[in-house]
């Protein structure tokens, strides 16, 4: 108490201090140290917020068909009007129907669409559940994408793609392979006089379809393929049609 400030200065730089630094304890001389003050703990309703928030999955959007629900009679429009997944085949199927048909208006070719197109209406007012009426759909998206090369030319802005071809292992002839990417989806495949629809079910690699005792398992431009009526699955190789 009694020492000038020179000499508490310089008591101050000769003595030891305890330090902490990473669990470790030591002693340093005071002239190596600054004196200062601790930074304050930050409160705990600051460190939450600097931490990122969970991503949250946007609520789902309703998807509308391609007509106004407001006036749906049949039984297959008031379910497309229930079901976001029914919904956005219609809107492809009919994005698919609008291409061929500005295509082919005023060609001999435009009856034989708009014939396909009036069969393809009577077959859906005979569906009375889910399951059928998205068959009948996925159907004419293939139909479309098959017959007519102008439905194919703005891929980009649909949910189908296809035409490809699967030649498989022991299968004589090749499987026509047409995707619907809706949510959750549907793989279309013909052959000759058969066809099976398939909904998209969980795969932990690759895409798998199954269905009406058929499976379609594809990882790039591979796949294992099961028809019905058929014994085993056969070793398939995926191309684009011509």
């Amino acid at each position: 108490e009694k020492a000038s400030e020179a000499r508490k200065k310089s008591a101050a730089r000769e003595r030891w201090c305890q330090v902490e630094h990473d669990g470790v304890k030591g002693w340093v001389l005071g002239r190596f140290l600054a004196e200062g003050s601790a930074p304050e703990p930050e409160p705990k309703l600051q460190q939450q917020a600097a931490q990122p928030a969970p991503p949250v999955a946007p609520p789902a959007q309703n998807v509308s068909p391609s007509f106004d629900c407001a006036k749906a009679e049949k039984n297959w429009e008031k379910l497309a009007c229930a079901d976001n997944e029914l919904a956005a085949i219609d809107r492809e199927a009919a994005r698919l129907y609008a291409l061929a048909s500005e295509a082919l208006n005023a060609t001999p070719g435009f009856e034989q669409l708009l014939d396909s197109q009036s069969k393809w209406r009577g077959q859906l007012v005979t569906c009375f559940d889910r399951e059928c009426v998205s068959e009948v759909m996925v159907r004419r998206v293939h139909q479309l994408r098959r017959d007519h090369k102008e439905a194919r030319a703005q891929d980009g802005k649909g949910i189908s793609m296809g035409p490809l071809v699967a030649r498989c292992d022991g299968f004589p002839i090749p499987v026509a392979v047409t995707y619907v990417n809706s949510d959750p989806g549907f793989a279309y495949l013909e052959w000759m006089d058969g066809f099976v629809v398939m909904p998209h079910t969980p795969s932990g690699s690759g895409a798998r379809y199954e269905g009406s005792f058929a499976r379609f398992h594809t990882q790039g431009e591979s796949g294992l393929l099961l028809i019905p009526g058929g014994k085993a699955e056969m070793n398939c190789k995926l191309e684009k049609s011509g």
